[in-house]
């Protein structure tokens, strides 16, 4: 009797485990519906800023970033890791970190009034817009 406890404890662990994983790892697709009109726009070389104006479409920076987004609307997942900036936007409810391999979002869910962070393994981005 106390085996059979032990053991359905130790599957309800399990399944507890499975879900809170498939909640954290699967992905999602983010598109550039939540883009602002413009973007504050930093550019950062080893931890400071060498760039920073406003950018709104028409320009080459926003453009790219767009264009970048509507290649790569996939395999985006949820993420707490805090990164250091290369290539940055910032707007009221949205941020984008560009970096060499990978991209990250941080956007306000207009629904729960929580930000959430999503981050997809995708190199390019930076690239793309110091072009």
């Amino acid at each position: 009797m106390k085996i059979t406890y032990c053991i359905n404890v130790r599957s309800l662990v399990l399944v507890v485990l499975c879900a809170v994983a498939s909640q954290i790892c699967h992905a999602e697709e983010f598109g550039t519906s939540l883009f602002p009109t413009k973007f504050q726009y930093y550019r950062y070389s080893d931890g400071h800023i060498v760039d920073q104006r406003t950018v709104s479409h028409g320009d080459h920076v926003y453009d790219a970033l767009i264009a970048f987004f509507r290649s790569h609307r996939t395999s985006w997942s949820a993420d707490v890791t805090t990164y250091a900036p290369l290539v940055y936007f910032k707007s009221r409810y949205l941020t984008v970190n560009c970096r060499d391999d990978e991209v990250i979002v941080n956007y306000k869910d207009m629904k729960s009034g929580r930000w959430r962070q999503l981050s997809n393994n995708v190199a390019g981005c930076a690239k793309a817009l110091l072009k």
